[in-house]
C-alpha cells in the first residue's frame, strides 16, 4: 500500500484562512495597546522624576527643581525632564505633552522646585493623544509635595 504523507491544499488554504482571520481580530488591539502603553510610560517617566526629586531635596537638605521642556512642534523632538543637576531624560517622541492648571499650554518650560522639607511648587503636566487626554502627572497640594497621577 502507498500512502501519501502530508496535508492536502484544501486543508492548507483552511488553516491559512483561520490564521489571517485570528490576525484581523488581534492587531488592531495589539496596535491600540501599544499606543497606550507609550502614554503611561511617559507619565511613569514624569512621576520618577517628580519622586526623584522630592527625595533628593529631602536627603541632601536643600531646593531641587524639576525642570519640564515642553516643544510639541511637529518635529516633537524636545519635550524633556530635568531633575536638579542630572542629565536630561526624554520622552519618547511624539506624545503631546501640555502644560497648566487646564493642561491648555503645549510650549514653554514648567518648574516645580521642592523644598527640603519636601513641599514643593504647584504644577501639572498632561499626555494626550491628540485631543484626548490620557494621564495627568503633578502636585495639587503645595504644602504637602504631594505628587500623584492621574488617569482618564
Amino acid at each position: 500500500m502507498n500512502r501519501n504523507k502530508g496535508f492536502t491544499l484544501i486543508e492548507l488554504i483552511v488553516v491559512l484562512g483561520i490564521v489571517g482571520i485570528l490576525a484581523g481580530i488581534s492587531i488592531p488591539g495589539l496596535i491600540s495597546w501599544s499606543r497606550n502603553a507609550s502614554y503611561k510610560e511617559a507619565a511613569n517617566l514624569a512621576l520618577t522624576a517628580l519622586r526623584q526629586a522630592k527625595g533628593q531635596a529631602i536627603n541632601l537638605n536643600q531646593s531641587v527643581t524639576v525642570l519640564f521642556t515642553l516643544d510639541n512642534s511637529a518635529a516633537n523632538t524636545a519635550n524633556k525632564i530635568k531633575v536638579g543637576a542630572g542629565s536630561e531624560m526624554l520622552f519618547k517622541k511624539g506624545i503631546e505633552i501640555k502644560q497648566g492648571s487646564s493642561c491648555d499650554v503645549a510650549d514653554g518650560t514648567l518648574s516645580i522646585a521642592f523644598n527640603p522639607t519636601g513641599s514643593s511648587d504647584a504644577g501639572f503636566i498632561c499626555i494626550f493623544d491628540g485631543t484626548v487626554q490620557k494621564y495627568r502627572v503633578g502636585i495639587a497640594t503645595p504644602n504637602t509635595g504631594r505628587i500623584f497621577l492621574e488617569k482618564f
